[in-house]
């Protein structure tokens, strides 16, 4: 597992190809922010979690990243 102990935060990441780049680092053991404007359209894996987020707000955006990295220490 070569992202075990590493955080990432994917946009777009309910369809297409931010979903399948973080389903990739989930199975590669990292812990995935979801973010996306849309809902995800599964059910998340254990080491995911999911925000709903316009990027076009970088303020709004970095504010939940922020809270997700603590959240996940």
């Amino acid at each position: 597992m070569r992202l075990a102990g590493k955080i990432a935060i994917v946009t777009g990441a309910s369809s297409g190809l931010g979903k399948a780049m973080a389903e990739m680092f989930i199975k590669e053991g990292a812990k995935v922010v979801f973010s996306d404007i849309n809902p995800y359209p599964e059910t998340l894996p254990e080491t995911g979690r999911f925000f709903r987020a316009d990027t076009s707000s970088s303020h709004g955006l970095c504010r939940r990243a922020i809270w997700y990295i603590r959240y996940y220490g």
